[in-house]
C-alpha cells in the first residue's frame, strides 16, 4: 500500500496534467473532511492528494541565528514601547469582553454597479463605517476555504508562505500551537470558540484544542435553535455569546463562526425576502443576489442585538465583525460580471484592484472602551490580530509582535498581491518590506514546522504554553447555549 502511494505521489507530483485527468475521472479531494477524503477515495489516492499541497521546503537562512536577530529586533522594540507607554500610562480598568465574529460569506451587496436595494441591507455595518472609517479585511479566500482565514486570524500566520491549496487545519496543526485563545487565556480571560455546524468541519474539534481554547461550542450545543433556510439561524450565534458573557466570571475571549449565509444562493430559501431587488439582471441572479442579501441583513442584524446588549448592560467590550471571504454569486463569478464588478471568469486576467475587490470584506469594530489605534483602510486577515491588541493597549507578543512591526507598512499581503501603507497595489513584495516580510516568512516556519527557537528566546510563558488540558467539546453544565 505504502509503495503504491509512493508511486500516485510521484505522478500527481511530476505530471502537471495529472490534476485534469483527476477531475475527468470524477475524483474529488474532500479537505474538509478527511475521514470522508480517505472512505471515498481510499488511502493511497487520498493520501497523494493530501501530500502533493503539503509539501514544505526550508527557507534559505534558515536557523537559530536568524531567528536570534528576529528575537533581539523585538525586544528592542518592546523595550521602546514600554518606555514610552509608561510615560502615558492610565489607570488600569475592568478588562473588557473581546469578541471576534467572522460571519459566513459576509459582504457588502451594495457594492454591485447597477443594482438597487429598496432598503439599506447592512444598516448596522453602514453605521458603524461613518462613525469609525470604513475599513476592508484582504482575505486570502474566495467563496469559501473558511479555515484558512481562521488560520490566519487566531495564528498571525500567512498561507501566503503556504503551498497553494493546502488548508492548515487539515494538515499542519497537530500539536500546540500560539494563538490568539492562549494569548488571552494566558491574560486572565476564558477563551471559547462558538460554531453554529458540525464540530468536525475542517477539522475544528482537534485544532481548537491546540491552539488554547478552553472549549468548543459547535453545533450539538445549541438546543432547538431557531433555522434560516438549511442552517442556524446567525441570531443564534449572537445569543450564544451573551450567554456566556452573562455566565462568565472573568473576561472571554469568543471566537465566534455563523453558518446561516452559506451557498449556494440560487434557492428560496427565505421565500418572500425583506428587500426588493432592481437592475439588469438575469431571473437567476436576481433570485442569487435576493437570497444573499436577505442573509447579509439578518448577519447585520446579529451584530445590532450584540451592540445592544452591550449598550444596555454597560459591560466593556471589543468586537471584531468581518466574512471569512466573498460569496460565490453563481457560476464563473456570474453575477459579478453581469453587473460590471469584474470583467473575465478567469482569475489570471483580472487588474491588480479587481482582484482587491475580490478578496477584500468589510471590517467594523465596536467598543465602549477607550482604543489605542484607529482602524486602517486595508489589513490582511493574518495581522487582524496585531491590530486589535494595539487598539486594546496591550502589547502583543510572538508572531503578533513582529505583524504589528510589519503592517504599518504593509497592510496587505496576499500571494499575489500587497498593499503598501500608501494604498499601492503591487502583484509582488515592495523592496522596502522584503527584509520584514522574510523574518515574517523564517518565524512562521521555525513555529510551525521548524525547531521552534524563538520559544527560548522570547516571550516563552506564551510561545511556549500548552493546549488547556481542561479543553472540552461537550461541558455536561454548559450544553445549551441558548
Amino acid at each position: 500500500m505504502l509503495v503504491a502511494a509512493a508511486g500516485l505521489t510521484s505522478f500527481a507530483l511530476q505530471n502537471s496534467w495529472a490534476n485534469k485527468m483527476l477531475y475527468q475521472a470524477g475524483v474529488a479531494q474532500i479537505i474538509w473532511n478527511q475521514q470522508e477524503n480517505y472512505g471515498n477515495n481510499g488511502f493511497a489516492l487520498a493520501f497523494t492528494l493530501n501530500v502533493k499541497n503539503s509539501i514544505i521546503t526550508k527557507p534559505a537562512g534558515y536557523g537559530e541565528q536568524a531567528i536570534d536577530s528576529i528575537a533581539g529586533r523585538l525586544a528592542s522594540l518592546r523595550g521602546e514601547a514600554s518606555s514610552a507607554a509608561a510615560d502615558t500610562a492610565e489607570p488600569a480598568e475592568k478588562l473588557p469582553h473581546v469578541i471576534f465574529v467572522m460571519s459566513e460569506a459576509f459582504w457588502d451587496p451594495t457594492l454591485l454597479p447597477g443594482v438597487t436595494f429598496s432598503e439599506d441591507p447592512l444598516p448596522t455595518v453602514h453605521r458603524l463605517q461613518e462613525r469609525y472609517g470604513a475599513s476592508t479585511m484582504l482575505t486570502p479566500q474566495f467563496g469559501g476555504g473558511t479555515s484558512n482565514v481562521e488560520f490566519e486570524v487566531l495564528t498571525g500566520f500567512s498561507t501566503s508562505f503556504l503551498p497553494s491549496g493546502s488548508v492548515p487545519y487539515q494538515q499542519y496543526i497537530s500539536q500546540p500551537i500560539p494563538s490568539l485563545a492562549s494569548f488571552f487565556e494566558s491574560r486572565g480571560y476564558r477563551s471559547l470558540a462558538v460554531h453554529s455546524y458540525e464540530g468536525w468541519f475542517w477539522n475544528r474539534n482537534n485544532v481548537y484544542k491546540w491552539m488554547g481554547f478552553e472549549g468548543f461550542k459547535s453545533l450539538t450545543h445549541f438546543t432547538e435553535p431557531e433555522y434560516k433556510g438549511a442552517f442556524i439561524a446567525d441570531s443564534e450565534v449572537s445569543r450564544s455569546i451573551i450567554r456566556e458573557v452573562e455566565k462568565s466570571e472573568v473576561p472571554v475571549f469568543i471566537y465566534a463562526v455563523t453558518m446561516q449565509n452559506h451557498g449556494p444562493y440560487n434557492d428560496d430559501r427565505y421565500g418572500q425576502t425583506d428587500i426588493a431587488i432592481d437592475g439588469e439582471l438575469t431571473d437567476e441572479a436576481r433570485q442569487i443576489i435576493s437570497t444573499y442579501t436577505q442573509g447579509a441583513k439578518d448577519a447585520d442584524a446579529s451584530l445590532k442585538m450584540l451592540i445592544d446588549y452591550f449598550e444596555e448592560k454597560e459591560e466593556p467590550a471589543y468586537i471584531v465583525f468581518y466574512g471569512d471571504h466573498l460569496p460565490m454569486l453563481g457560476y464563473d463569478y456570474d453575477v459579478y460580471r453581469q453587473t460590471g464588478f469584474i470583467n473575465s471568469a478567469l482569475a489570471e486576467e483580472w487588474s491588480l484592484e479587481e482582484l482587491r475587490s475580490m478578496r477584500s470584506v468589510p471590517l467594523v469594530t465596536w467598543t465602549n472602551v477607550p482604543v489605542k489605534a484607529e482602524l486602517p483602510a486595508t489589513i490582511s486577515s493574518s495581522f487582524l490580530g496585531s491590530f486589535a491588541l494595539k487598539a486594546l493597549g496591550i502589547e502583543p507578543v510572538g508572531q503578533f509582535a513582529l505583524n504589528a512591526e510589519l503592517y504599518p507598512s504593509l497592510p496587505g499581503l496576499l500571494r499575489n498581491l500587497t498593499i503598501d501603507g500608501g494604498s499601492h497595489l503591487s502583484g509582488t513584495v515592495p523592496e522596502e518590506a522584503s527584509a520584514l516580510v522574510e523574518d515574517y516568512r523564517l518565524l512562521q516556519y521555525d513555529m510551525l514546522f521548524g525547531n521552534q527557537y524563538l520559544a527560548g528566546k522570547i516571550d516563552e510563558d506564551f510561545l511556549g504554553r500548552l493546549a488547556l488540558p481542561a479543553y472540552n467539546i461537550m461541558d455536561t453544565e454548559q450544553q445549551s447555549l441558548r
